[in-house]
């Protein structure tokens, strides 16, 4: 499996994309602790690494791994290339990329929407998509643009 690039800094993937060595830091979110000693000793001293456990649809975990590493990811992102990934690549290190993006900005529509055009497998959780919904306080926006724009 290949990283999918979502920004010219920002990738995708599953565990096996880390072998490439293009990054300056990586994220992993990951379903067995398990896997944890395994991914340490494959990888040790090649990059940056955080590796948190987080099982598809914790809530409560998804809250704690955006509090805890999203600002760590931004300040990465200022000086190199990042990867996210998890097992497949497809639901927990694609919702986390949606929450970077909008921690950078964007509108949470149009964060899913450009990472669900860039990663054709996408399958973020709607539990995790909620928690970005409130971490970022975004329901109330969004009520405030949706009665602004039928008015």
């Amino acid at each position: 499996m290949k990283p999918t690039f979502i920004l010219d800094r920002l990738a995708v993937g599953g565990y096996s994309c880390a072998a490439e060595k293009k990054f300056n830091y990586i994220l992993s979110l990951v379903f067995e602790p398990e896997i944890v000693k395994e991914i340490k000793r494959t990888t040790a001293g090649c990059f940056a690494r955080d590796l948190f456990v987080l099982a598809d649809g914790d809530k409560e975990g998804f809250k704690e791994a955006i509090e805890k590493y999203t600002e760590t990811v931004v300040y990465h992102l200022r000086r190199g290339v990042v990867l996210i990934n998890c097992e497949a690549g497809m639901s927990r290190s694609c919702a986390f990329v949606v929450n970077i993006l909008v921690r950078m900005g964007f509108s949470l529509s149009a964060a899913e929407a450009y990472v669900r055009e860039r990663v054709s497998e996408y399958c973020a959780s709607d539990v995790f998509i909620q928690v970005i919904r409130e971490h970022y306080n975004l329901k109330g926006i969004e009520e405030k643009w949706s009665a602004f724009s039928n008015t």
